[in-house]
C-alpha cells in the first residue's frame, strides 16, 4: 500500500502512540499533594490561569534558580528537577543518532 503522508505509515503511527504513552507518564501528577492544591490542577480555571499558578507560587529565589537549563525544580510545590538544554542552532543534538559537524555531514 502506498502512503501519501509519512505520518500514516504503520511505523510512524506506532512511534506516535509510544511517544504519547511516554508523555503521559511525564505529566505532573495532580492527584497527589502538594501540586493538587495548586491552580495548575484546577480544571475549572482557564489555561492561562493554570499556567500562571505554579509561577506565582514560586518565591523570587525559586524563580531565579529555575531559569537555568538545569532547573532544580521546586520540591515544596511538587515540581521535579529538569534539564532542558538543547542547541537549536544545529538541531536537537542531545538525542541518539543526531549529530552536527563543521563539514555539514548532518544525520
Amino acid at each position: 500500500m502506498v502512503y501519501r503522508y509519512s505520518l500514516l505509515r504503520p511505523k510512524s503511527v506506532l512511534s506516535f502512540i509510544a511517544s504519547l504513552a511516554f508523555c503521559e507518564s511525564t505529566f505532573l501528577d495532580c492527584s497527589a499533594s502538594p501540586l493538587s492544591e495548586n491552580g495548575v490542577c484546577d480544571t475549572s480555571l482557564d489555561r492561562i490561569s493554570q499556567a500562571r499558578s505554579p509561577v506565582e507560587a514560586k518565591t523570587p529565589e525559586e524563580k531565579i534558580n529555575n531559569t537555568r537549563y538545569d532547573s532544580p525544580g521546586v520540591s515544596r510545590l511538587g515540581l521535579p528537577a529538569y534539564n532542558w538544554w538543547n542547541e537549536v542552532l544545529h538541531g536537537v543534538t542531545k538525542k541518539h543518532g543526531v549529530s552536527s559537524s563543521d563539514s555539514g555531514n548532518y544525520r
